[in-house]
């Protein structure tokens, strides 16, 4: 992990190129980070998520220096870190022609374009832009991407898609949870 290409971004590069994993994020599946068309990009790869998730560190690590370890100077720099991210996450990460976001950029730094459920999750996170929340709520619970049983790892039409594939089309739980979660945090509750 880390900044591998100096984007500021985090990148995964495999250490081990005989055995060891391709993908490092919730879906490791080789075959689960892919272009709509059902290429698979090449390496390293910086998916969408694992940007959500060092945002949300950087936001929870600042709250925790100003609060608890009395270092504002520290929690300042985590918190400008953060904003920079968000910002340069919501300009590449952005795909036009579809309203969402990538599920990764490839070695090259193109976007890899598939509809994935990897959008729930920066929901969570609060990397995503409050003007474009609603768009990925309808993504996510659009016939695409929700099968009434909960959110497909991968969205209906995609070169990949597989109902029964491991990360190319099934529910996942814990998926799921994350995703709701990111709703409640935009406000796309359902009060009884």
């Amino acid at each position: 992990y880390g900044d591998l290409m100096g984007d500021g971004y985090v990148w995964y590069q495999r250490r081990n190129e005989t055995t060891g994993l391709e993908n490092q994020c919730w879906k490791d599946s080789w075959d689960s980070i892919c272009f709509r068309d059902g290429r698979l990009p090449s390496l390293p790869r910086a998916t969408c998520e694992l940007q959500g998730y060092a945002y949300d560190a950087k936001i929870r690590g600042a709250r925790l220096a100003r609060q608890f370890w009395n270092d504002p100077a520290y929690a300042d720099r985590l918190e400008r870190e953060a904003a920079e991210l968000k910002q340069r996450f919501n300009r590449d990460f952005w795909v036009e022609d579809g309203e969402y976001y990538a599920l990764a950029l490839d070695g090259d730094g193109r976007q890899v374009d598939a509809l994935s459920s990897n959008i729930g999750h920066l929901l969570w996170s609060g990397i995503v832009e409050e003007s474009r929340a609603a768009k990925i709520a309808e993504h996510l619970l659009g016939p695409r991407l929700f099968s009434g049983w909960g959110v497909r790892t991968l969205a209906t039409g995609e070169g990949r898609y597989n109902p029964i594939g491991y990360h190319v089309g099934t529910v996942w739980p814990f998926d799921n949870a994350f995703i709701a979660w990111g709703l409640r945090r935009y406000g796309f509750t359902h009060e009884a």
